[in-house]
């Protein structure tokens, strides 16, 4: 991209969103006037400005701001989509085929006692999301929230494939790690609705039910299926590139649009995210968290993966997904 296409774009997207202020907005008031949204058409005057001792309650620290030029959200949403999308239209076809039940049922269809669990918080989620601050519904974008839709859409979502369930699993064993993180480092600062708090750590340590279920229940796992020819190396990456390629795809091409459009900092895609000492701040925060990211997916399945081929080893007892097609094999 050239320096006159690259200005020419990053003008146009500035003027697309240039209600957006050009400086962090702070969590707690410091002037009395404090800024968060500049007038509709970039206006600075009192008479047009949202300042943020109007804002709703619980909004103020999820302003998203142009803390990051126009010109550098062109180039690292240009650059990520383009390749993500190239990586995944490489790696899709090479993903293994969980085999579907002769029977038609989806033997990765949560047990009872799940399908409750997703029922109960995916409608808890709706209700907090739908209930709070002005644009808090999209709130349901954040990691975690998006855990429950597929928790619901695992659940329940009609005739879903045993393909796309399996590839939901391996997806949420990767993502585990951000729900680690979240109970590590809690941002709880928009949580201002009664028993939010609460609700916000319990659902949580709910969203690690699933993958230890399906884990420890045998039905998926981080190992390759038994006469693939595929190596445990070979199986373990495809599956973590597979999850940052997705996560990348849906946080910057899809999320990150919708975060300027909105104005609400979703999954900090705007502005940096509270760490001690704000270690991840800058221009290249949203490098820096990536890289993090990555590394957290790639340390949660290493973990998981270790752990479940100990487990086989040591009591000789191959999870059921590989029992099953052991016993289809030698039929």
């Amino acid at each position: 991209m050239t320096s006159s296409m690259l200005s020419t774009a990053a003008t146009l997207l500035h003027s697309l969103y240039p209600h957006l202020v050009d400086h962090i907005v702070t969590p707690e008031e410091v002037t009395g006037s404090d800024i968060c949204y500049f007038g509709p058409n970039g206006e600075r005057d009192d008479t047009s400005v949202v300042f943020c001792r109007d804002l709703d309650d619980g909004k103020r620290p999820m302003v998203g701001t142009w803390y990051l030029t126009p010109e550098r959200h062109v180039l690292e949403w240009t650059f990520t989509t383009t390749v993500f999308l190239l990586l995944l239209s490489v790696l899709y076809p090479k993903l293994p085929k969980y085999k579907a039940n002769p029977n038609g049922e989806n033997p990765l269809r949560p047990p009872t006692w799940l399908r409750a669990i997703a029922f109960l918080f995916f409608c808890l989620m709706i209700m907090y999301k739908s209930t709070g601050y002005s644009g808090k519904l999209l709130m349901i974008a954040m990691p975690c929230n998006v855990l429950w839709c597929l928790a619901f859409a695992l659940s329940f979502y009609p005739n879903l494939s045993t393909h796309a369930s399996h590839i939901i699993c391996q997806l949420w064993i990767s993502y585990t790690s951000l729900t680690i993180a979240a109970l590590a480092i809690p941002d709880t600062s928009d949580l201002v609705l009664p028993f939010e708090l609460p609700y916000f750590f319990i659902m949580h340590w709910l969203l690690l039910f699933f993958p230890i279920y399906y884990l420890c229940s045998g039905k998926v796992s981080t190992l390759p299926f038994p006469n693939s020819g595929e190596t445990y190396v070979s199986s373990f990456f495809k599956w973590w590139s597979f999850s940052c390629i997705m996560f990348g795809i849906f946080y910057v091409t899809i999320i990150t649009p919708l975060s300027l459009y909105s104005g609400i900092n979703l999954n900090y895609m705007l502005n940096p995210p509270p760490t001690p000492g704000n270690i991840i701040s800058g221009p290249n925060y949203r490098l820096m968290s990536c890289a993090g990211t990555s590394l957290s997916f790639l340390f949660i399945r290493a973990v998981m993966s270790l752990a479940e081929l100990i487990l086989r080893l040591v009591f000789n007892c191959p999870f059921s997904v590989h029992a099953e097609l052991r016993k289809k094999k030698a039929t």
